[in-house]
């Protein structure tokens, strides 16, 4: 019977056990991740969607937020002859904070 009740799930609980197993391979794909690289956006905001808010909000802080954030920290303040390019990165790579409603 336990068998059978586990299909009258919905759909997002039937799949929750595949969830880890992809934030998993997620965050390994973005390890050498630079933020000059916009793929990212692309490969993961599909998955936000997906994951529980808690699980999207723990993913994006563990492996997006700090190589974002190394890069505002390296970012040379030069009113004179200012470089956006690292800006530009933390712009482009902008991923919505996910806001579903599956906890």
């Amino acid at each position: 019977m336990l068998y059978h009740s586990r299909f009258l799930l919905p759909p997002g609980q039937r799949l929750e056990p595949l969830w880890a197993p992809i934030r998993h391979k997620l965050a390994s794909a973005l390890s050498a991740w630079h933020p000059s690289d916009s793929s990212a956006k692309l490969m993961i905001q599909p998955w936000l969607r997906v994951f529980s808010v808690g699980h999207a909000e723990a993913f994006l802080a563990k492996n997006v937020v700090p190589k974002l954030a190394q890069c505002l920290n390296e970012l040379i303040i030069n009113p004179a002859n200012q470089s956006m390019g690292k800006c530009m990165y933390i712009l482009i790579n902008r991923i919505a904070r996910p806001n579903h409603s599956r906890e």
